[in-house]
């Protein structure tokens, strides 16, 4: 019986469920687990001692895993993606950031480097990819997400659900998104608009991150592609204020200290998707769409059921000897008929 050795870097909010569900995961063969492989999972992070700014550590993580999981803050994945390449190891994240990505992309290796899992990037990408597809041509593909407080009380109609670091980057850092037929950058926070779903009265403006690589992917093939962040009305205004009226976009770590100081977390949260593709089917113009709203469950926020959900579908497709290719792996390029099979992909599915 063939053993897969699996690393979890990171357990914090999203590693520490990887870590458990893997483990569950291995005794009971859910999902395309293999039945002739059988799972090890070791976890590592501050908590037990591991320190992954020190440049010894990592390789020594590594040796002898078949497949690493980095759901640690963005600026160690670099590092970690890089040793799993050298080591041909596969690697799997939840990062948003752009610039991580774009340097794994131009790692050589032969292992599977699959980047951007989770709810966005990662199943949204899939989702709307796998819906353009079935049209003649492409006009639109358009994201929305949100991960929300259920009853915020505050100015600004927030509270934290998920990383502070991994919000801030999201609202400083450029936007791609192809318009025109060309692939551009536009600026955070921008090109508001209102939307209502599922009767709430909502907006959403562009932010960095979430479309991963799917409109590099479409260029050519459609003429607009692009993700904007969802949220109550009224808070993007305050983080315009925040970001570039006191100048806060300039001093990350500041921004970050602010919003760890003054902006409780919740668990009572929830996650709001919409996808939108318009385009040519059978001669006619048509919009198709998809939403979905990803409630808490009894014992996981609503933002670690869909970012774990979503990451587990793609490791589930790599156990089960989907994902052969060595190198970058777009999300989009998967295969969704494998994807649609994990018993994780049922949260987006059902």
């Amino acid at each position: 019986m063939a053993v897969k050795k699996i690393a979890v870097l990171g357990l914090g909010h999203i590693g520490s469920i990887v870590q458990l569900e893997l483990e569950k995961y291995k005794n009971s063969g859910v999902g395309l687990l293999d039945p002739n492989n059988t799972l090890e999972v070791f976890g590592y992070d501050l908590s037990n001692g591991v320190d992954f700014s020190d440049p010894k550590v990592v390789p020594a993580l590594l040796d002898g895993m078949d497949a690493v999981i980095a759901t640690t803050p963005y600026m160690f994945n670099h590092y970690i993606a890089k040793t799993a390449a050298e080591q041909n190891v596969a690697y799997f994240d939840v990062t948003e950031d752009v610039e991580t990505t774009k340097l794994i992309e131009e790692m050589d290796t032969e292992a599977p480097m699959v980047p951007q899992c989770g709810l966005a990037p990662g199943m949204v990408s899939i989702l709307a990819n796998t819906m353009a597809d079935t049209f003649d041509s492409v006009d639109k593909i358009e994201i929305r997400v949100g991960a929300l407080p259920q009853a915020p009380n505050n100015h600004m109609r927030y509270n934290f659900t998920w990383s502070t670091i991994g919000l801030i980057n999201e609202y400083c850092n450029e936007c791609y998104e192809l318009e025109d037929d060309s692939l551009i950058t536009r600026a955070p926070l921008s090109n508001p608009e209102k939307l209502i779903l599922n009767g709430m009265d909502l907006e959403a403006a562009t932010t960095s991150g979430g479309i991963g690589t799917l409109a590099e992917s479409w260029v050519g093939s459609a003429r607009t592609v692009n993700y904007k962040t969802i949220r109550y009305p009224g808070h993007f205004q305050y983080m315009r204020f925040l970001r570039d009226d006191l100048k806060m976009g300039d001093n990350k770590e500041l921004f970050r200290t602010l919003f760890d100081n003054a902006v409780p977390r919740v668990s009572n949260d929830l996650v709001i998707i919409a996808i939108y593709v318009t385009g040519i089917k059978d001669g006619k113009l048509v919009q198709e769409s998809y939403d979905r709203l990803i409630m808490p469950s009894s014992v996981l926020t609503a933002i670690q059921l869909a970012t774990v959900s979503g990451l587990l579908a793609v490791v589930d497709v790599w156990l089960a000897g989907g994902i052969n290719l060595g190198g970058f792996t777009t999300q989009e390029s998967l295969n969704y008929d494998q994807i649609a099979k994990s018993i994780y992909s049922k949260v987006y599915l059902a």
